[in-house]
């Protein structure tokens, strides 16, 4: 017959060890609080900028520098199982750092991700010779976000020739 007893001990910190904690409780606090203040500066700033708006204007400035923008359907093109040889899916973890072709006439092997790579490449060149054949785009002079921003903040000046160069 085995007997459990349960006892319960209250331990409590010498005054050095109370200074410690104290110290580290009020360094967690200060380092929280300033990762806080930057998420709100930050989001104050750019506000609520998904995938979807940032597409937008990557669409609209490689059209205005001549190209095209992509995107890949990852989840049916599945990139990081899949060979770039011979295209068959090869199931893996996340553990797997290597690809080899489960495919028992290719067995390419590869790093995962220049293999990912790969593929995204080549799945984006049968996209470009899919879209080879509309109206190519006219090339302009195509000026930076951050040249548009300040143009934009620009005060509007009144037509003055003395100030005129």
């Amino acid at each position: 017959m085995n007997i459990t007893r349960r006892v319960t001990f209250r331990i409590y910190p010498s005054k050095a060890q109370a200074q410690k904690l104290s110290y580290w409780r009020a360094m967690h606090k200060e380092l929280y609080n300033a990762a806080l203040y930057q998420r709100k500066t930050e989001y104050q700033k750019f506000g609520e900028v998904g995938f979807g708006i940032i597409g937008g204007f990557l669409t609209y400035k490689v059209a205005e520098a001549g190209g095209f923008y992509l995107e890949l359907p990852t989840q049916s093109l599945k990139p990081t199982q899949r060979c770039a040889k011979c295209w068959e899916l090869t199931p893996k973890t996340l553990a797997d750092r290597t690809h080899v072709c489960s495919n028992s006439n290719c067995k390419h092997e590869e790093d995962r991700d220049v293999n990912a790579a790969q593929v995204n490449i080549i799945w984006a060149r049968g996209q470009e010779l899919a879209c080879s054949d509309a109206e190519l785009p006219i090339p302009t002079s195509c000026p930076s976000m951050k040249q548009m921003g300040a143009k934009k903040r620009q005060k509007h000046r009144p037509c003055d020739p003395s100030w005129a160069g």
